[in-house]
This record gives structure tokens, C-alpha cells and sequence, in this order.
């Protein structure tokens, strides 16, 4: 991400923070994918159960909705991400997923 990009999207670049980017997408008939309006909410957990709410902040650029959400990690972290995805017409959707981090 370029410093342009990160200041305009208030995103912190320090080697420590993290940034979940949540794209929400619907197929249109005769036509490629696009992003729809949607709830995102979360949390980020270590392996010991330490958990932190996700602040997700919506974005919107060139007909992309992106929803943004930072957090701190430290080096060989591993969180466990909890994700509700609701769109705009359709139904919660639950996400799971683990990354293990390294930091400068």
C-alpha cells in the first residue's frame, strides 16, 4: 500500500499494524461480480483467548465498497479472526480464519 493510499484511508504503516480489508460481493445477471453495501463485525483473538473488537470503516472507491479494519500484532503472533458479514439483502454470513504475523 503506498503512503498516498494509507494517508487517504487513515492507515497506520508502522510494522506493527495490521490491515483486514472485508470486499462484499453479489453477481449481477450478464455481468461481473460487484460490491454491495454490508454490516462487517469482528474480532481478532490469540491463542490464549485474548480477544479485541475489529472496528471496520467503510470505503468506497472507483464502484468498490471495501470495509477496513486495523489492529496491533506483535512478531510470530497467530490471531483467529471472527468475522459476521451481513449484505445489503441476504443473510449473516460467519468467517473464520488464522494468520500467524512477523514484524520488522
Amino acid at each position: 500500500m503506498t503512503p498516498a493510499i494509507a494517508q487517504r484511508l487513515n492507515i497506520k504503516q508502522n510494522g506493527k499494524t495490521i490491515v483486514l480489508v472485508v470486499n462484499v460481493q453479489r453477481p449481477k445477471p450478464h455481468a461481473p461480480l460487484h460490491s454491495v453495501a454490508a454490516k462487517v463485525t469482528g474480532t481478532a483473538r490469540d491463542l490464549f483467548g485474548n480477544k479485541r473488537e475489529l472496528v471496520f470503516n467503510k470505503t468506497e472507491e472507483e464502484g468498490a465498497t471495501d470495509y477496513i479494519a486495523q489492529t496491533q500484532v506483535k512478531n510470530e503472533q497467530t490471531l483467529i479472526f471472527d468475522l459476521e458479514v451481513t449484505p445489503q439483502e441476504g443473510p449473516t454470513k460467519a468467517l473464520q480464519f488464522k494468520q500467524q504475523f512477523y514484524t520488522r
